[in-house]
């Protein structure tokens, strides 16, 4: 659901009303986003994205290599009211940052609740990910979700314009 709703693929829009359905091993949604140029607020650039929805289930582990060559970025999800996810969010950052060396800047953690998040405690960053962009998500926060992926994503551009980086 939210590489959806950040990819602009969801036209039915972003509601707790859906059913949850897993991804199965991974897929790619391709699609142009339009950034901003943080120098210059009038002046935008179109960026071609990939975005690799990827399955958190261990089952799929075989496919993480293939998955991470030639990637600038990872966003990592999970639900913090499932105290299970806080390990496997670990593993998860092990595989897709360190594991291939990618810096923490190049990481967005969204601690996603799949419930409302009005009176919930605010979640703990596992601490492996001390230096990981948090964002704290539910439903209800789809333009702050969109707005912080847009952030990341310029980041993302930005450096890669720095570094003489291809696609991806």
């Amino acid at each position: 659901m939210i590489a959806n709703m950040v990819s602009d693929h969801d036209s039915d829009g972003f509601s707790a009303k859906k059913p949850y359905r897993p991804t199965v091993a991974s897929r790619i949604l391709e699609f142009e986003k339009d950034l901003a140029d943080n120098s210059r607020s009038w002046d935008t650039r179109s960026a071609e994205v990939e975005l690799w929805d990827v399955s958190g289930d261990q089952k799929y582990e075989g496919c993480y290599p293939a998955i991470m060559d030639g990637c600038d970025g990872v966003i990592l999800v999970y639900d913090p009211a499932n105290h299970a996810h806080e390990r496997e969010i670990e593993l998860w950052y092990e595989w897709f940052i360190k594991n291939p060396g990618l810096s923490d800047d190049n990481c967005l953690c969204l601690a996603h609740f799949k419930e409302s998040s009005r009176g919930q405690d605010k979640p703990n960053c596992p601490r492996a990910l001390r230096k990981v962009k948090l964002v704290i998500s539910d439903f209800e926060s789809a333009p702050k979700i969109r707005e912080e992926f847009e952030s990341f994503l310029s980041a993302l551009d930005t450096q890669k314009g720095r570094s003489g980086g291809g696609k991806r």
